[in-house]
């Protein structure tokens, strides 16, 4: 498998209907994509379970983004890993566009994701996603190389659910590379 997509949710069976449809229409590398659920009673679960393709992993409690994603991620073997907020819908070939980057340099370490928001504040943008002038990544998701997420530790579970995009793509540029 070339690259892992993990994704969290918790009760948010529409929204997560429509970044699994995005998700699947507009990737073309090989990928295996893992859910990660806090325990929905919204029907998420029974329709996780009914999808080929797609790994549902079941935590019985709201215990956080990091160490929900954290359980996932620091175990898997493909050669880059992507992370996911249910409430977002990729824009087209984007997984594509950031695998083809991070083989062809090597420098750099993550690669961001223009993502729409379909739901809250930035709903009405044709994408959202971006770095601060700092250089760090403050879109919440991204795709980085499987052995580099695993060598720094992963998420920071101290910041539980805010803050984890912020800390790992301060502690990729640490490590010297771009993003």
């Amino acid at each position: 498998v070339t690259l892992s997509v993990v994704i969290g949710t918790y009760n948010r069976l529409t929204l997560l209907q429509k970044c699994l449809q995005a998700l699947t229409e507009g990737i073309h590398v090989s990928c295996e994509i893992v859910v990660v659920d806090a325990g929905s009673t919204d029907g998420t679960r029974d329709y996780l379970k009914q999808l080929q393709g797609v790994r549902l992993v079941e935590d019985e409690a709201l215990i956080g983004q990091a160490q929900s994603l954290n359980r996932v991620m620091l175990a898997l073997q493909s050669e880059f890993v992507c992370w996911l907020s249910d409430d977002n819908v990729l824009v087209d070939r984007m997984l594509d566009t950031a695998v083809r980057i991070l083989k062809k340099n090597h420098k750099i370490g993550m690669v961001g994701l223009k993502v729409k928001d379909v739901t809250g504040h930035a709903v009405n943008r044709p994408y959202i996603g971006g770095t601060w002038i700092s250089g760090v990544l403050n879109c919440n998701q991204g795709v980085l190389p499987t052995q580099l997420f695993q060598q720094l530790g992963g998420f920071d579970e101290e910041f539980c659910d805010y803050g984890i995009d912020a800390d790992l793509t301060t502690r990729v540029l640490l490590a010297g590379y771009q993003v």
